[in-house]
């Protein structure tokens, strides 16, 4: 054992217990059943992306001449970027059962507390995944662009069907490019921990050690 790996153990220890006690698990048909259908169990869940989300906002009007001594447009400048991180917790705030395939809601935003601001996500037909499929709108921008990961014609997203014109619902997914198609989909964390209530034992009186009160105050 070398030294740089000698080093390197305790990284690694680390690493097993994190990833022993917080488990990322994609959450498909079986999970959701199971702990995101029912209300009680949904508080013990967080969701994550499997991949990084950047949102992207043109302003509604275009401007016709650069702004800059760069020849940056103003489209160019005033435009809203929304990033969500991989590592970023999001909260389950509604669930939609009512149709063939599930729908939930989540907010990756503290200051997001309703569907209105949240990202949907829908049910696979075959029950594997939860996929992005809608964003909350926002009437002082033009329709969004998303990107999967990092900005390029390769990692863009636009509604469609994932494999065939017979599925269900359309998903946001990139245009193949020779390769699968990239969508964003999530992950479930469950929170194991058991919720104890400890208390210390204050332990008893040894033999011979009378309690003595204090003398009464005298006036």
């Amino acid at each position: 054992m070398n030294l740089r790996t000698t080093h390197r153990l305790p990284f690694a220890l680390g690493v097993l217990l994190f990833t022993g006690c917080t488990q990322r698990l994609p959450l498909d048909d079986h999970l959701f059943r199971i702990h995101i259908e029912d209300s009680a169990e949904r508080a013990r869940v967080r969701v994550y992306l499997d991949r990084r989300l950047v949102i992207e906002r043109p302003p509604l009007e275009q401007p016709k001449a650069p702004t800059d001594r760069q020849g940056h447009l103003e489209d160019e400048r005033h435009r809203k970027r929304t990033i969500v991180p991989r590592r970023t917790a999001g909260e389950i705030l509604e669930v939609d059962t009512s149709a063939d395939l599930p729908r939930v809601w989540v907010s990756f935003d503290r200051t997001c507390s309703t569907r209105a601001c949240a990202l949907a996500f829908v049910a696979a037909d075959d029950g594997s995944a939860f996929r992005l499929a809608q964003l909350p709108r926002d009437d002082r921008f033009r329709p969004p662009e998303i990107y999967a990961r990092g900005l390029g014609r390769r990692w863009r997203l636009t509604p469609g069907r994932l494999h065939s014109l017979a599925e269900t619902i359309p998903v946001y997914r990139s245009r193949a490019y020779g390769r699968r198609p990239i969508v964003v989909e999530l992950d479930l964390v469950i929170d194991r921990r058991d919720k104890t209530e400890t208390e210390r034992a204050r332990g008893r009186q040894r033999p011979g050690d009378a309690r003595q009160d204090p003398p009464a105050h005298r006036e």
